[in-house]
């Protein structure tokens, strides 16, 4: 928890909150001006089915996009700012382990993400109110919260990895872009891929085929296999 405490301050003034907070803020807008030129169309749409489906239709892989991709920067923003003051070996040499150095950086990552999970489903919250769909599904709400952010373990847990190890911040960003944009075609890539889970995750909340809990099963092993390799290759990583 101390070193834990310690990543929070030494991010304070970084881009991190900033990202956290523009990524939902960003996502919403788009969906607001989506359903706002559209308007007429979409209200035909919900008067003949599920308002939810049809919303989440047109949110869910926006938001799987931006999820994956703020991955991506969260990791290299939080790995980076000790590859570039080249601060590993000070801060190797306190009395703190290597691994819980390394776990406390994914574990800002998911924290960062989930703060902005949930200002994502106030944002949906609020859209739902300005199109006059009727009755809050709350339920729904929670699940678009949270559900989504459970499925990221394994893409923080792989991004978190690449970054600890590539000095280069530009190279791991790239693995995850091209992850991203293959994960949106659907099969483009294998669904055991860490950038699957999300987009699976979104199409099951807008009332598409999957099995919910088998994708958070696969998410919660994949995340622990990957999170306790990274932990132990940066533990023995040597150090300039």
């Amino acid at each position: 928890m101390r070193v834990l405490r310690s990543e929070l301050i030494k991010h304070k003034h970084t881009w991190v909150v900033p990202l956290m907070l523009l990524g939902p803020f960003g996502v919403i807008l788009m969906g607001v001006i989506d359903f706002g030129v559209r308007l007429e169309a979409f209200q035909k749409e919900f008067a003949r089915g599920d308002a939810w489906a049809t919303v989440m239709g047109e949110m869910g892989m926006l938001d799987a996009a931006a999820i994956a991709l703020g991955v991506g920067l969260l990791c290299s923003l939080v790995f980076d700012v000790d590859h570039r003051s080249i601060a590993w070996k000070q801060l190797f040499a306190l009395p703190v382990s290597r691994a819980g150095v390394y776990l406390s950086k994914l574990g800002v990552v998911m924290g960062l993400l989930l703060v902005a999970s949930v200002l994502a489903a106030a944002g949906l919250l609020g859209m739902w109110l300005w199109l006059g769909l009727g009755a809050i599904p709350w339920m729904r709400l929670a699940q678009f919260a949270f559900v989504p952010w459970l499925c990221m373990f394994p893409l923080v847990a792989f991004q978190g990895l690449l970054s600890a190890h590539i000095r280069n911040q530009a190279i791991a960003l790239t693995f995850g872009v091209a992850g991203v944009v293959a994960a949106l075609f659907g099969e483009a890539i294998p669904r055991w891929m860490p950038w699957a889970p999300p987009v699976d995750s979104m199409t099951w909340l807008s009332g598409g085929p999957g099995d919910i809990w088998q994708i958070l099963g696969y998410a919660f092993v994949t995340s622990a296999v990957l999170s306790a390799g990274g932990a132990i290759a940066f533990a023995r990583r040597d150090v300039e």
